[in-house]
């Protein structure tokens, strides 16, 4: 029942210190210092957090974001990590212009295998890209408000002969609860950029409806929570290949509207 709080050996004392290793942070340097040393493993986000410039992590980490806002005022990614790494109760708000394509994720995991528990990601082109990494989900993860969809998995594209040597990336959605309140037709909750598993791979989406798009000179394959938001024409809770069918649907004698989700 007791703790030690320091231990004497001839001249030395050693501090029994509980926060060894571990980074509070307060501010965006407190996590950047603690992204350029390996010797800071674990990372506690003690205060809301306002940060402009993407932080990398190149060594493993246990990054907890204490549930804290942390609000990213630039495009682009917010945190990177590329070592094997645990990332949980982070809440990531980016107040950026991400109307157009500006690789704004709220965080990347660019190789290595990692953890993702419970987390909110909203207002980047994405929540999160696993790219060329193995993520495991856990608990529930919230990728509402984002402009082109939740979560991206895909094989890195740094060069040809890099992109050959590069593992496709995989999630484990392994039951974790998913959230998208904002997915539509073309912005789904899970994509693979490139329809094969050499492109990247989903395990566990048996409650997802999977279709594959056209995208570029090829397909994607894109994983939506609701079936109704495979196809691009809505009439109330029913979903339409072509505008000829949506309004053979409509009721006679009922004001009713149909939505487009393309041209």
């Amino acid at each position: 029942g007791y703790t030690v709080e320091s231990i004497e050996v001839g001249e030395d004392t050693y501090v029994n210190d509980p926060n060894y290793g571990k980074t509070i942070a307060e501010d965006e340097s407190a996590i950047a210092d603690a992204a350029s040393d390996p010797e800071a493993t674990e990372i506690l986000v003690a205060a809301p957090i306002s940060q402009a410039a993407e932080i990398q992590f190149n060594h493993g980490v246990t990054f907890d974001g204490g549930n804290n806002q942390i609000t990213k005022t630039e495009p682009g990614k917010v945190y990177t990590f590329t070592a094997d790494s645990t990332v949980e109760n982070v809440d990531i708000v980016s107040t950026a212009d991400n109307t157009e394509w500006q690789s704004s994720y709220g965080i990347q995991f660019y190789t290595g295998e990692h953890t993702l528990k419970n987390a909110t990601l909203s207002g980047g082109n994405a929540g999160v890209i696993v790219n060329s990494a193995t993520l495991n989900l856990e608990g529930t993860i919230d990728v509402s408000g984002n402009t082109f969809g939740g979560i991206e998995v895909c094989k890195s594209g740094a060069g040809t002969q890099t992109r050959a040597a590069m593992p496709a990336g995989v999630l484990n959605i392994n039951g974790a609860t998913i959230i998208n309140e904002t997915e539509v037709y073309g912005k789904p909750t899970i994509w693979i950029d490139g329809n094969t598993d050499e492109e990247g791979i989903v395990n566990g989406a048996e409650a997802f409806t999977v279709v594959e798009v056209p995208h570029g000179d090829g397909t994607q394959k894109h994983f939506y929570l609701h079936s109704y938001n495979t196809k691009p024409i809505r009439v109330g809770d029913e979903a339409y290949d072509t505008l000829a069918e949506a309004v053979a649907a409509v009721p006679t004698g009922t004001e009713t509207t149909i939505t487009l989700a393309q041209d």
